[in-house]
């Protein structure tokens, strides 16, 4: 029996002379992957490249086996075509950086659809609106309550030395101030640009939410993606 779902596609690999192996978020069965033959050869339109960019939301069709490490897509199709996210530099960079702390924080097939319509609504806000100052932050912060961690900063000051020793991440006592600060305030997608953020209390924060990140979730690993990006968000 096939079935359907709605997908949020986190990563790609190549695979074989033209083939990928897609990772996604699923809504009613967590976190998949599939292997999509030829989908890098010229000319591929069903399957091709362009279907599978980092939080491209498709309905995808296919039989699904418990304990399969690969599954096949019968049929997919674009959900609502993102028009900005994958063209400007600053959204496609948020981008690069989040999939790959979505993929990384997602336990194997754990199934949250509260979870799914978070992300949704959030690849699709910023897909549509300018304002992206503070967005990360932002959705790190919401992203944390679906994963069951949503800040405790006790938790951040007991593992916060041997953390920054280990990440090597750059870490600063008032920032922890401050981001308590912006919490209290009720941060979220749609508030965050009416934020004022200091550059160097961004990227303290965003560092913050990373060790947080680290201490909370088993396995946890800072993205590779953040060392190129960060400067980018500060």
């Amino acid at each position: 029996m096939h079935t359907r779902s709605k997908i949020i596609i986190l990563s790609t690999i190549k695979y074989a002379d033209a083939d990928l192996i897609i990772k996604c978020f699923s809504k009613e069965l967590g976190k998949l992957s599939f292997l999509v033959k030829g989908a890098r050869r010229s000319g591929k339109k069903k399957t091709g490249m362009s279907y599978f960019l980092p939080f491209n939301i498709l309905w995808a069709t296919f039989q699904y086996r418990e304990n399969k490490n690969l599954l096949y897509f019968k049929e997919i199709n674009i959900d609502l075509p993102l028009t900005h996210i994958h063209q400007d530099i600053r959204k496609s960079s948020i981008v690069f950086l989040l999939t790959e702390i979505v993929e990384n924080a997602i336990q194997e097939e754990e199934v949250n659809e509260n979870m799914f319509s978070y992300l949704e609504n959030a690849i699709y806000w910023l897909d549509t609106h300018e304002s992206t100052q503070n967005f990360h932050i932002a959705f790190l912060v919401g992203f944390s309550r679906y994963l069951g961690i949503y800040p405790e900063l006790y938790h951040l000051n007991e593992n916060i030395e041997k953390e920054t020793f280990d990440t090597q991440l750059k870490f600063d006592p008032k920032n922890i101030k401050r981001l308590e600060q912006i919490l209290h305030q009720g941060i979220d997608i749609t508030t965050s640009h009416q934020f004022k953020i200091e550059k160097k209390e961004k990227l303290g924060i965003l560092n913050i939410l990373m060790i947080y990140y680290r201490t909370m979730i088993p396995d946890f690993r800072i993205p590779r993606s953040y060392a190129v990006v960060k400067d980018i968000f500060a």
